[in-house]
């Protein structure tokens, strides 16, 4: 009965030693102090041994390495002739004489030359060529020449018209230039008897002008800007008709004017009548009498399961047969994937968009002439038994090596011209 009397204990004092005990203990005093890393010197028996690696190497490369390619280089210069020695001395001497150089990245420029003078020797030799009326005959023959040997041994050209093919005129003429073609010239450091310079040497015009084509390639940028707005402009019009604002659509071309008319004016005379049900179609089974004298035609209505069993074909591999639609055991590939056939089917106008501006700004790498050539330009008409061919030529003939540069001739085929056309209907 007292234990009902007695105090109980305090509540607010157990609460606080609970909160107590969640705060954590008390804060403490956390000192900082200053630690002084020494290094490790090199040691002296580190460099040495170092050093004595290194002898070591040196040795075994000169005393094995370096003896054994004197020995082939003694052997191969023995089975020499006096004259390839004699070559192979002078070689060595141009290499020792040109000094090593290293060319700088983006420093290839242009430079345009100064005009030809009177004395030159090219001037001169246009002078030359220009009195001699044979001469330039002769060019322009070989030119046209030359254009119809590409003709008649193109593979589509031939396939199609035979190779009997001759030059019936052509309207040539040469031009003679006042400069120099254009040259290239980077700068590089050279390491010479006279320490590194820095200094310019030229370079060869075909490698300058593929390598200014990969470095500016302009017609990528441009093909790659016109599928990036086609695509923007492709998006932009979606998600404005996601929200309902419709595009207005350009007015149709007279073609497709002229065509809406006409299937107007068709559908005013009214629909056309309707065939009687009694007459007979001239499509209609023939029918054929049996021996019993009953009629029966020769075809029959085709039923799904008369259809299901035209439809298949027996399987060699497997006891039943398979449909002709059924799809083949082939894995699919990757271009049958919904995601990339779906991208493929988006991006399908903005990639044709790049196509045409990729051929209209494309062009290849020209090559530039050597010094003093002559140009020639100008059109040749080639005839065949069943066409007449015409043919935009430039090329550039070359006074010293008397021929023209491979290299600097182009052709551009105008439309082909038919002798005699059918109407194709």
């Amino acid at each position: 009965m007292l234990g009902l009397f007695r105090s109980r204990p305090n509540i607010l004092a157990l609460s606080s030693r609970i909160s107590k005990f969640k705060a954590g203990p008390e804060p403490q005093t956390v000192r900082l102090q200053r630690v002084k890393i020494r290094r490790r010197w090199l040691k002296p028996w580190h460099f040495v041994g170092a050093c004595m690696a290194y002898y070591v190497s040196y040795n075994i490369y000169t005393h094995i390495m370096s003896s054994q390619i004197g020995k082939l280089l003694e052997q191969q210069i023995a089975t020499m002739s006096p004259l390839e020695r004699k070559q192979l001395k002078k070689d060595m001497e141009e290499d020792e004489s040109e000094p090593l150089t290293i060319p700088l990245p983006l420093t290839m420029k242009l430079v345009q030359p100064l005009p030809y003078k009177g004395t030159d020797p090219e001037w001169q030799m246009f002078i030359k060529v220009a009195k001699d009326k044979a001469l330039m005959e002769g060019i322009k023959t070989s030119l046209a020449e030359m254009a119809r040997t590409a003709l008649q041994n193109h593979p589509q050209i031939k396939q199609r018209f035979g190779r009997n093919m001759t030059v019936r005129r052509h309207w040539l003429e040469l031009h003679f230039p006042y400069r120099p073609p254009p040259t290239f010239e980077r700068q590089v450091v050279e390491f010479g008897d006279e320490g590194i310079v820095l200094t310019t040497e030229p370079v060869d015009s075909a490698v300058a002008m593929r390598l200014r084509n990969v470095l500016w390639p302009s017609a990528m940028t441009l093909s790659t800007w016109a599928f990036t707005t086609e695509l923007f402009k492709q998006n932009l019009n979606s998600v404005a008709k996601y929200f309902g604002f419709e595009s207005q659509s350009p007015e149709p071309s007279a073609d497709i004017q002229a065509t809406l008319d006409k299937i107007r004016r068709q559908l005013a005379k009214g629909q056309p009548k309707a065939p009687d049900a009694k007459e007979q179609s001239p499509l209609a089974s023939p029918k054929t009498q049996s021996v019993d004298g009953s009629e029966t035609s020769t075809t029959t209505a085709m039923s799904p399961s008369s259809t299901s069993d035209s439809t298949t074909t027996p399987d060699p591999s497997g006891p039943g047969p398979k449909a002709n639609g059924a799809a083949s055991d082939k894995p699919a590939s990757a271009k049958d994937m919904y995601g990339i056939r779906q991208m493929s089917d988006h991006t399908s106008g903005p990639w044709q968009t790049f196509k045409r501006k990729f051929g209209q700004s494309w062009k290849p790498a020209g090559n530039l002439p050597p010094r003093g050539s002559i140009g020639v330009s100008g059109m040749v008409e080639v005839t065949c038994p069943t066409a007449t061919m015409t043919v935009e030529i430039w090329a550039y003939w070359d006074p010293q090596a008397k021929k023209f540069d491979p290299k600097t001739i182009q052709m551009r085929l105008k439309p082909i011209r038919m002798k005699h056309q059918a109407p194709m209907r």
